[in-house]
């Protein structure tokens, strides 16, 4: 059973006792001369003016988010071994998956997306030593949107998945 009173002074406070097996006690403030006197510190004060723009950035900050994508796939070109400008090599590989749509005419229409995959460290080692076009993977990670500047020198966005995880999946093809 849990008991728990709290013991505050009479003058800052009424004491609710309730008689039962249990006893449990409520604290309930009084206003009196002396509490109303009482000042909000500093940080209290700014938190009340900010402006809605400086809490939302707040929020966003210390907010929640998710940023993964599992994948299965066929590998559809051997995977490009390609170095870093701090001159370690990673690799990367293009993977297919397919995708069934209805329309609303009630046909099925299917096509393939090809996905990006960069992939870093001992996994890169893996992927450049085991891995060739046809293998059927599983791969986990997260989505990296960013530039690149084509031999003709001009941006384009692009998507790719920055992988975490690959593993073989299902019999492999050799």
């Amino acid at each position: 059973m849990l008991r728990n009173i709290l013991k505050l002074s009479a003058s800052a406070s009424r004491t609710i006792r309730l008689t039962s097996t249990n006893e449990m006690s409520i604290s309930i403030p009084r206003y009196n001369e002396a509490s109303s006197q009482i000042q909000p510190d500093k940080k209290d004060v700014d938190r009340l003016f900010t402006t809605s723009n400086e809490r939302h950035q707040q929020r966003r900050n210390h907010g929640f988010s998710v940023n993964r994508v599992e994948l299965i796939g066929g590998v559809a070109s051997d995977p490009a071994v390609r170095v870093t400008s701090s001159n370690s090599d990673f690799v990367s590989l293009q993977l297919a998956t397919n995708v069934s749509q209805k329309k609303a005419s009630g046909d099925v229409v299917e096509y393939t997306d090809f996905h990006e995959v960069l992939v870093f460290g001992k996994t890169a080692t893996f992927v450049k030593d085991n891995v060739k076009k046809g293998h059927k993977l599983y791969i986990t990670g997260r989505i990296s949107n960013g530039d690149r500047v084509t031999p003709s020198g001009d941006k384009v966005k692009r998507v790719v998945i920055i992988a975490d995880v690959v593993q073989f999946f299902g019999v492999r093809k050799d």
